[in-house]
């Protein structure tokens, strides 16, 4: 009777067994085949076959899945495929992506690879310009790679010139590190900061390039006179902030027409008399004819 009772248990158990087995295989199977419709769908879009992309998606490919940690916009960016991003970003593929190792977004390897219009066309879509992995940002990865263009272009668009990886490398000090002297010449005439050199601490530009035997970046280096760094930090600083900079001039002119139309309804100048002293201004020194003294409350007479 024990016998059978315990029997019984232990065919439960394994059919319980044997059903979860069964689930699990063919849930991962419909994982399988999920991913195979997926790198299926990343397939066809590196070859730009986006008809067949399209079907890849209907039977269920995910636009943001990765294989081996890449995306289809993170492939279509890096390889600088215009058309294959473009596609992509109609069909709403997460623009910030960043599922490989790296963590870089589709904008951070075609600003390394110097896809520029790639990059154009993601910034232009709404991907973060600052958008970074241990703070390297689009424009350190540029500029380390020397590409100039695409440098100019993140700049322009407004990304930030001084931003620090992990490290506190700014992309001066990439550019510098990698001897990539066209690069290092926008950047510090676009104002970016070459260091003090005061610190222990701190490796300037200048040092990076002296550890990796980039006499050329050295040398120029070594040909800025303090003076033209003032000049392009300030010209820099100017130019950052050109639209305050414009508001400021636009209410000057509008003030200066309010006043010339007041000027005209009141008969009055158009330059306003200030009085410093009080009610009467005192414009030059009075001439003293000499003290009437008719008592002693009275003080001098003066024309």
């Amino acid at each position: 009777m024990e016998w059978d009772f315990m029997n019984k248990i232990l065919n439960s158990v394994l059919l319980a067994a044997l059903l979860c087995s069964f689930a699990g295989f063919v849930k991962a199977e419909e994982e399988d085949t999920i991913s195979q419709v997926t790198e299926e769908f990343i397939d066809a879009v590196d070859h730009s076959d986006f008809n067949l992309a399209d079907e890849k998606l209907a039977n269920g490919a995910d636009i943001n899945g990765a294989n081996k940690g890449w995306t289809a916009l993170d492939g279509g960016a890096f390889s600088g495929k215009l058309d294959a991003v473009k596609y992509l970003i109609d069909r709403n593929a997460d623009i910030e992506s960043g599922h490989s190792s790296d963590c870089q977004t589709p904008l951070s390897y075609a600003a390394e690879e110097g896809a520029l219009e790639v990059v154009k066309h993601l910034v232009k879509a709404g991907a973060c310009i600052e958008s970074h992995k241990y703070g390297k940002t689009p424009l350190s990865y540029a500029a380390e790679k020397g590409k100039l263009e695409v440098v100019k272009y993140l700049v322009e668009a407004g990304a930030y010139i001084e931003s620090g990886a992990s490290d506190d490398k700014t992309p001066l000090d990439f550019a510098a590190e990698a001897g990539e002297l066209e690069v290092v010449k926008y950047l510090v005439e676009a104002g970016a900061y070459i260091g003090s050199g005061d610190s222990d601490d701190y490796q300037t530009p200048r040092d990076l390039a002296v550890e990796e035997n980039h006499q050329l970046v050295v040398d120029y280096f070594d040909s800025l006179t303090f003076l033209q760094r003032r000049f392009y930090k300030t010209r820099a600083v100017v130019k950052r902030h050109k639209i305050l900079l414009a508001s400021l001039s636009t209410a000057a002119v509008l003030a200066g027409g309010l006043r010339w139309w007041y000027a005209r309804q009141h008969g009055v100048s158009f330059i306003p008399k200030f009085n410093w002293f009080g009610k009467q201004r005192i414009s030059a020194m009075p001439k003293v004819t000499g003290p009437v003294i008719a008592s002693t409350n009275v003080l001098p007479k003066f024309i």
